[in-house]
C-alpha cells in the first residue's frame, strides 16, 4: 500500500499549533467553569513547579533546553543559509605535477 506523503513543514506547523490552542482553550475553560476542575489543575501545577525547582532536576532540564534550543536555532540557519562545505580542489598526482614542472623548465 502507498504511503500518503507527508504533509509540507508549514502546514504540519498550522496544524500542530491548532491542536495546541484548542487543547489549551478546553483546558482554560474547564478551569473556569468547574471549581473542582480549577483546584485539581492548581494542586498539579503546584506539585509540578516544586519537582522542576529542585536543584538537581532543574539545572538538568535547563541544560536538554538550552541544547535543544541550539539544536533548533542551527538547524534553522543550515536551511537558509546551506551547510557551509568547503570543496578543495583535488591535488594533482605527483607524477604528473613533476612531469609538466620538467616541460616547463625545458621551454626556452
Amino acid at each position: 500500500m502507498p504511503s500518503a506523503s507527508p504533509p509540507t513543514s508549514r502546514a504540519w506547523i498550522v496544524v500542530n499549533c491548532a491542536v495546541v490552542l484548542l487543547l489549551i482553550g478546553g483546558g482554560g475553560y474547564l478551569i473556569a467553569t468547574n471549581e473542582e476542575a480549577a483546584e485539581v489543575a492548581g494542586t498539579a501545577f503546584w506539585g509540578g513547579f516544586t519537582f522542576f525547582t529542585t536543584p538537581f532536576v532543574l539545572e538538568t532540564t535547563v541544560a536538554i533546553l538550552a541544547i535543544l534550543a541550539v539544536g533548533i536555532i542551527n538547524q534553522r540557519r543550515l536551511e537558509r543559509e546551506g551547510d557551509g562545505w568547503v570543496y578543495l580542489p583535488k591535488p594533482e598526482d605527483k607524477s604528473e605535477a613533476a612531469s609538466k614542472e620538467k616541460q616547463d623548465a625545458s621551454l626556452p
